[in-house]
């Protein structure tokens, strides 16, 4: 009783103490990684889960500092085999990595980290090993000395890191510990600590392997002193937050001097019919960057310089990759032989489960684009198969669209739009898209092929972009949608965006009456029974059902997060199926 006396007065001392720090005020570790993992074993032609948790690094409570998480899957050469950008939402993010036979065997590493907490030690990186088994690809993927591998320990011994504290309030309870095959178990996350355990969680529901896999690391292991990552950062250590997106950086250079220039307009247009655009002026070093909301679904990006001695300047846009990983220490890993009907066996299994993912599908939730600065503005648009058709663009403005036309400024062809009926037209110019992406070249703007613009919608509104002042906006939609500039250059350059991954929602097998004649004909070889990423714990018992599958053995239930008031939480049990159980 009083352990727990002293467990609750420590969840209060965090959450007053906590209260007190959540807002970062400078830039020593104030953010850490844990990331959750389904398994640290996987073969080829399966997938590895995951769910980030973005904490401040004094009081374990979500943060919401940055926006971005990047995960990166290396092997033991210190080569990216794939990197993510998960967009959180509070402070949490989760995706997923199918294996491909294309991987070798061996060890490899996940690391994830944000923008920001590459201003600090990297030991706030968050990095685990995992173990891969490719059947199709002999050779294992490094040189180390062979390490014997043995089968699974009992469900008490498996993975020792996966320790509870003595008193922990929150459990987990089955409402069976053995079933048949295809058969319902209730899985319950009690919570008696009330208030104090509601947090938000994520749940593996996995046979255990074979092979024993590398520990796992666990949400209480983060309160532990951690041990040092062999990680060399290679850019700038001034890295800016991305509070509310992710960050496009890059620098103007003078053409010819090489020097930086300073303030100078550089805008970026991300096409679509939502498109993004905005301007950003360079600092004293020349250095420039957008902060791009995650919702523009555009893969494209047209960066260009807003000056009149445009071809005098540079744009070298910053790389995203600035780690290093050819320092980290990968653990000695080997086959052994006697394994290799096990292997064969699991390879069988997945390979006949992914013949069928078709009718077994995840399901990505579409998310609302974010919109254009003029979806809602009012304006006049005209569907131009309404109307005559003509060939140029200055016959339309002049037959068709009113309050925009076409006049010569400086021995130059311009658009011009008028701000209001019978007023006086202004000196400065309309913003003009096609597609989506901005044009600041009137010339090339009216020398598209008219015919192939599908509409144009007139804004009289004028906008200020940088130092810079429009009158108007003039949007044109082609047939086909996908116009890009005729030509780039060094101060006008497109570049393919490394997008966020897709949030998902995972399939979840049932065998229930109105299911069960659908589904009693198509095998059932999963070995991940269930993976709920997203679990926030509000009552005092939340129910997750599954179904078990056409494999015998033991069941992991693994049980990761944080309490709201930052407390660590790792609960784990286990459950066995069988074949048949005889009833008495």
């Amino acid at each position: 009783m009083k352990n727990k006396i002293l467990y609750i007065f420590f969840l209060l001392a965090t959450f007053f103490s906590s209260n007190s720090q959540n807002t970062p005020t400078n830039t020593t570790a104030q953010e850490e990684i844990f990331v959750h993992i389904n398994s640290s074993l996987l073969f080829s032609g399966e997938y590895l889960y995951y769910k980030l948790y973005c904490l401040n690094a004094q009081t374990h409570q979500k943060t919401k500092l940055s926006n971005i998480v990047y995960v990166d899957f290396v092997d033991s050469n210190g080569k990216t085999v794939f990197n993510h950008k998960i967009v959180l939402e509070d402070g949490l993010g989760n995706s997923d990595f199918f294996v491909p036979s294309t991987i070798a065997s061996g060890s490899y590493k996940l690391v994830a980290y944000t923008q920001w907490m590459q201003n600090n030690p990297v030991d706030k990186f968050f990095e685990t090993s995992l173990k891969i088994i490719n059947p199709y690809i002999a050779e294992i993927n490094n040189t180390q000395e062979i390490e014997s591998i043995a089968f699974p320990k009992s469900a008490s011994q498996q993975d020792k890191n996966l320790k509870l504290p003595e008193d922990l309030n929150i459990q987990i309870i089955l409402d069976k510990k053995q079933l048949s095959i295809r058969e319902k178990i209730n899985i319950i996350i009690q919570n008696n600590m009330g208030p104090l355990g509601n947090g938000d969680y994520s749940m593996s529901v996995r046979k255990l392997d074979d092979i024993e896999g590398f520990p796992r690391k666990t949400a209480t292991q983060a309160m532990s002193k951690k041990e040092g990552v062999n990680i060399i950062f290679m850019g700038n250590s001034n890295q800016k937050a991305e509070t509310d997106g992710y960050l496009l950086k890059g620098e103007v250079i003078k053409r010819i001097s090489k020097l930086p220039a300073q303030s100078v307009d550089v805008a970026v247009s991300i096409p679509g019919e939502n498109f993004l655009f905005t301007v950003v002026t360079t600092n004293a070093a020349g250095e420039f960057s957008f902060e791009i909301d995650p919702n523009f679904q555009g893969e494209q990006a047209i960066i260009q310089i807003l000056e009149d001695k445009k071809e005098d300047y540079e744009i070298n846009l910053q790389d995203e990759k600035y780690l290093d990983y050819s320092k980290l220490d990968f653990p000695k890993f080997s086959i052994d032989k006697s394994f290799k009907d096990k292997i064969v066996e699991r390879s069988i299994y997945n390979q006949i489960e992914n013949g069928y993912y078709n009718l077994k599908p995840d399901t990505i939730e579409e998310k609302q684009s974010a919109l254009s600065f003029v979806r809602y503005e009012k304006g006049i648009t005209y569907e131009l198969d309404d109307y005559t058709r003509f060939n140029t663009m200055k016959e339309v403005l002049t037959e068709i669209v009113k309050l925009a036309w076409t006049t010569t400024e400086n021995n130059k062809r311009v658009v011009k739009v008028l701000e209001r009926e019978m007023s006086a037209p202004t000196k400065f110019l309309p913003l003009l898209f096609v597609d989506g992406v901005f044009m600041e070249d009137h010339e090339e703007f009216l020398n598209i092929n008219a015919l192939q613009v599908k509409d144009i919608k007139i804004i009289r509104k004028g906008y200020y972009f940088g130092e810079n002042e429009y009158q108007g906006v003039v949007v044109v939609n082609t047939k086909k949608g996908n116009f890009i500039p005729s030509e780039f250059s060094t101060s006008l350059i497109q570049k393919t965006l490394f997008l966020p991954q897709p949030s998902k929602r995972y399939f979840s097998q049932t065998y229930n009456k109105g299911a069960a004649e659908v589904n009693k004909r198509i095998p059932d070889y999963r070995l991940q029974l269930m993976w709920n990423p997203m679990i926030n714990l509000t009552m005092r018992e939340t129910h997750a059902i599954l179904y078990s599958s056409d494999i015998p053995g033991i069941y992991e239930i693994v049980v990761e997060g944080y309490t709201n008031h930052g407390v660590p939480i790792s609960l784990r049990e286990t459950f066995e199926v069988i074949d048949s159980i005889n009833k008495e």
